[in-house]
C-alpha cells in the first residue's frame, strides 16, 4: 500500500511540473490546429462549390439571354470586360468558346427535358419543310404543333432528300421525345411526293397527309 500510494505522489508531482503543463499545452494547441485546419478546408471547399454554383448558374443564363435574342455568343468575348467592371461576379463570365463547349449543350438538355415533359400524353401535329442554309446544305426541320404552340424539335442536315432519309428522320425524332404514333393527328408539309411517301411509310393508317 505504501508503494501505491509513493507511486500516486509521484504522478502528482509529474503532474504539477512545468514539463507536464508545456507538454499537455502543446498537445491541446497541435488539437487546436488540427480542428481549425479540418473547419478551414471545409469552409474553403463549400466556398469553391458556391463560387461555381454561382458561375454555372450566371454563364447558363447569359448563354439562354443570348440565344433567345438571337445574338451570336461570339459578341460575349468583347463585352467581357463591361461585365468585370460593372457586374456583380461579371469576372466569372467565360469566353464564347467555352459558353459554346459547356454551356450551350447543358442549356440544350434541360430544353429538352421541358419538351418532353410538356408533349407527355399531348396529340400533337407534325410539320416538316425542308430548305437550305447560307452554305447551300438541304436542312430538314421538324416542327411539333400542340396545345395552340409550335415548337422546333429538329434539323438535320441531309445529303440525299428522299422519302427513306425523310421517315428515318421523323421515326427518330418520334422516338426522342417518346411520341407515340397514335398520338400524331396530321402531318403538315408541302406536297412534294416523296414527303407523302415517306409517311405512308411510317404509319399508313395512322397519318393523314395535309
Amino acid at each position: 500500500m505504501e508503494g501505491i500510494s509513493l507511486k500516486h505522489k509521484g504522478v502528482d508531482q509529474h503532474l504539477k511540473t512545468n514539463k507536464h503543463k508545456n507538454n499537455k499545452s502543446a498537445i491541446e494547441q497541435k488539437k487546436n490546429r488540427s480542428n481549425n485546419s479540418s473547419q478551414q478546408q471545409q469552409s474553403t471547399l463549400e466556398t469553391f462549390e458556391n463560387i461555381n454554383s454561382e458561375r454555372d448558374e450566371l454563364n447558363l443564363e447569359l448563354v439562354k439571354v443570348f440565344t433567345a435574342a438571337d445574338i451570336p455568343l461570339e459578341k460575349i468575348n468583347k463585352l467581357r470586360p463591361f461585365f468585370r467592371k460593372y457586374c456583380k461576379n461579371g469576372g466569372t463570365v467565360v469566353g464564347a468558346n467555352q459558353l459554346r463547349e459547356k454551356y450551350l449543350p447543358k442549356l440544350y438538355d434541360q430544353e429538352v427535358e421541358k419538351l418532353n415533359n410538356s408533349l407527355k400524353n399531348e396529340k400533337i401535329c407534325i410539320i416538316v419543310d425542308e430548305t437550305t442554309d447560307a452554305c447551300g446544305r438541304a436542312a430538314v426541320n421538324v416542327l411539333f404543333a400542340f396545345k395552340d404552340q409550335t415548337k422546333l424539335v429538329a434539323t438535320e442536315h441531309i445529303i440525299v432528300v428522299n422519302n427513306t432519309t425523310i421517315s428515318q428522320m421523323i421515326l427518330s425524332t418520334l422516338q426522342k421525345y417518346q411520341v407515340p404514333f397514335n398520338n400524331v393527328l396530321l402531318f403538315i408539309t408541302d406536297n412534294a411526293a416523296y414527303m407523302v411517301k415517306a409517311f405512308k411509310n411510317l404509319s399508313p393508317t395512322q397519318l393523314c397527309p395535309k
